[in-house]
């Protein structure tokens, strides 16, 4: 965008949805302008889908970086963009013998993750991905990847009530999860083909389209859970 003043450079980005860093230009003790990606009094921003790693570099640029926070403040640290915590980490498991539920969680625990949930349409186009390029790494490409969800007990023998159907009818160790707005479902959140099908799984099977779908927390289902995808944030605020 040209021509662009600081201020309204970090409100479009702050603006907008997939937009998740902002650089600007700075002037020098010479009176030159710098920017890391162009010149000029221009503002440049990134889509959250299309922007790979971040390198930190010397040339005094100034860059913006959208955080969702949960608390009243803003993250603090005298290294940005991490904010002296780790980079953002989505650790992806193969297995050739596949997870259960209980097994998944833990791979994720011992990275200090949490199996991953689904709260914005990014979340699930990066999954998308990730899963189309793992699947033909592991013993099977018709697998399920794991993912955050399980059937609390009061919904499993009901699954079709409507309180059940929503996230309030399944446990969550991604607390960022509020709805499932981007969750494409083979059928519905109230699948159960069988008892024991209570949690949560994306599909990847054959030349169809990768959804969600309910499935056993155990190892007893059509295919094989060979992926687990878990997330951890990429800061936390601080002091």
């Amino acid at each position: 965008m040209k021509n662009t003043d600081w201020n309204t450079c970090i409100g479009i980005c702050y603006s907008s949805v997939s937009c998740i860093v902002g650089t600007y230009p700075f002037t020098d003790s010479e009176g030159s302008i710098q920017l890391a990606w162009n010149q000029g009094s221009d503002c440049v921003t990134f889509n959250y889908t299309s922007t790979g790693p971040f390198t930190q570099l010397t040339n005094g640029s100034i860059v913006a970086f959208k955080v969702n926070s949960l608390e009243d403040q803003c993250p603090n640290g005298t290294n940005p963009p991490t904010f002296n915590n780790q980079n953002a980490t989505q650790w992806i498991s193969t297995d050739s013998g596949g997870f259960s539920y209980d097994h998944a969680l833990e791979l994720c625990q011992n990275e200090s993750a949490t199996l991953a949930g689904i709260s914005y349409q990014e979340d699930l186009n990066y999954m998308i991905g990730k899963i189309q390029e793992l699947r033909y790494q592991v013993n099977n490409s018709n697998t399920y990847a794991r993912i955050d969800g399980q059937r609390t007990g009061g919904c499993q023998s009901t699954p079709n009530r409507t309180a059940c159907m929503t996230t309030s009818g399944f446990k969550w160790t991604d607390t960022t999860v509020k709805n499932f707005s981007f969750y494409n479902w083979v059928t519905s959140s109230a699948a159960q083909a069988t008892s024991n099908d209570n949690c949560l799984v994306l599909v990847a099977n054959g030349s169809n389209p990768i959804r969600a779908d309910v499935r056993s927390c155990l190892m007893d289902s059509p295919l094989q859970p060979l992926i687990v995808m878990c997330s951890k944030p990429a800061w936390t605020d601080g002091t």
